[in-house]
């Protein structure tokens, strides 16, 4: 409790931010000292992204980051980030430069390369299935390559740009579905390693359809983990066809940004990022907008003007959290990065009511009132406006009633009260909620009690003002919000 009382701030302090800062650890701050600077400039949510690193490693900065979280008495959720069935460069030890114009051969297999080229980890399928005229995208698309012909052990390309294609550089051909397993080895062996750590979260790279969280699910299922919840990263066109189903699968979303944006027209990423986000706040799971937000503060003290103008947007569409990557896991300017994002969030939501006006149009096309749990949750929103109370407290074991509040996007700060250790930590995910974790209760008066004592002992409302409060009847039992009080403190 003591270090809710740190973000309230003093008595009447309602300038909490509210948007969610997701920061990538790495070389440059993956050290206890770093860790806690971090968390002081902002940082709400860890990722780890196992493209880089051994499990080993990662293992020792989970319990790391677990030491410093039950030090400072905070919610600190990680994100294990499964780097995904992407196809990549092998064959290579160093770099290739290449120059436009330059042939440039795709070998099925390492041992096959003679001439200027290398191999891939999905092998002969990519002479199978790149057709002549195609265009292959080399680390994001930074070297682009055009097959020209095919050779029964390789393909021959032709480079339409200089530079250097590197070791384990990603490769796509636009429109092409190479149809990897939804899971490698490599992710197979970090779902066990966040299995045994017990971790939040495990973010899933380069999904397709709903059957490969399914799977992902299905494994977490077998390893008796009941409590990881799957973040499901849009970064294909194919996961785009199915957007609202791969949604309604997974327990959060991510916005990839930078796949997305070899994979799709880059005019289209913008349009699409916004879909994503609304369909999210309309069934209530917790989005966070990734790739480039900070960029160039990764070697810059400052960001950009367009940069800035980015953030701002990602949060008026309405994402829960905003993601640093390089910015902090490898950049110059880690804890300045993390500051600036704050700053921006919180001159953002300032304004915010200004322009919800979209998704309340959207709410009105897609009515989810039938349901008592979103009526609920949507009363709460109502009432807290009309009445202008400042608190809304939700009581909760699994975190639904907190998202489904938080997707109307209240003024009112959400406390989030749970008896739950990974609720309380998975909550400091979702946008403007609190989470305060408390001992176990018996029954709902019990909790009703201690969560009128939390509020004025926090200083969010003194004896005689009102506070909402949604809960479920019988206490303890998941998804059974059907409980709203307007309570007056005593």
């Amino acid at each position: 409790m003591c270090c809710l009382k740190r973000v309230l701030g003093k008595k009447g302090d309602f300038m909490m931010r509210k948007t969610k800062i997701v920061c990538t650890l790495g070389p440059k701050t993956n050290s206890r000292e770093m860790i806690e600077k971090l968390i002081g400039a902002g940082m709400n949510v860890v990722r780890l992204n196992t493209s880089h690193g051994s499990i080993e490693k990662h293992r020792r900065t989970i319990r790391l980051i677990k030491e410093v979280r039950k030090d400072l008495n905070i919610a600190l959720p990680i994100i294990l980030d499964l780097e995904g069935p992407k196809v990549r460069i092998e064959g290579i030890n160093d770099e290739i430069e290449i120059k436009e114009g330059e042939e440039i051969f795709i070998y099925s297999k390492p041992y096959e390369i003679t001439n200027k080229g290398f191999s891939t980890t999905c092998k002969e399928k990519v002479i199978r299935d790149v057709n002549i005229g195609d265009v292959i995208l080399i680390d994001d698309g930074n070297i682009k390559l055009k097959a020209i012909d095919k050779r029964e052990k390789s393909l021959v390309c032709i480079a339409l740009n200089s530079g250097s294609i590197k070791p384990k550089k990603g490769l796509s051909v636009p429109g092409i579905d190479f149809d990897l397993p939804p899971l490698s080895e490599k992710d197979r062996d970090f779902v066990a390693l966040a299995v045994e750590e017990n971790v939040e979260f495990l973010a899933q790279s380069y999904i397709r359809r709903t059957a490969d969280i399914l799977e992902l699910k299905r494994i977490l299922k077998e390893l008796g983990a009941t409590s990881i919840e799957v973040i499901a990263k849009i970064e294909t066109p194919q996961a785009l066809k199915s957007l609202d189903d791969i949604i309604r699968a997974s327990e959060a979303v991510l916005v990839a940004r930078g796949d997305l944006g070899v994979e799709l027209p880059v005019e289209r990423v913008a349009i699409e990022q916004k879909r994503i986000i609304q369909l999210s706040n309309l069934y209530s799971k917790p989005v966070i907008t990734a790739t480039q937000m900070l960029e160039s503060m990764v070697v810059n003290p400052i960001p950009t003007r367009a940069e800035v103008a980015d953030i701002t947007n990602s949060i008026l569409d309405g994402t829960d959290a905003v993601m640093l990557s390089g910015e902090t896991a490898v950049g110059d300017y880690p804890v300045e990065a993390v500051q600036m994002m704050d700053r921006i969030a919180r001159v953002t939501e300032e304004k915010y009511e200004e322009f919800k006006r979209n998704f309340l149009d959207m709410l009105r096309v897609y009515p989810l009132t039938k349901d008592t749990n979103e009526a609920i949750a949507k009363a709460c929103w109502d009432i807290s406006n009309n009445l202008e109370l400042n608190v809304i407290v939700t009581p909760t074991t699994s975190g639904s009633t907190s998202k489904r509040v938080s997707k109307y996007r209240p003024k009112a700060v959400i406390i989030g009260v749970t008896p739950d250790p990974s609720t309380y930590q998975k909550l400091g995910l979702v946008w403007g909620v609190y989470p305060i974790l408390v001992g176990k209760t018996t029954n709902t008066d019990e909790m009703l009690d201690i969560t009128e004592e939390l509020v004025q002992s926090l200083g969010l409302a003194q004896k005689g003002e009102q506070i909402i409060i949604t809960a479920g009847i019988p206490w303890g039992v998941p998804g059974t919000t059907n409980l709203l009080k307007i309570q007056t403190l005593s």
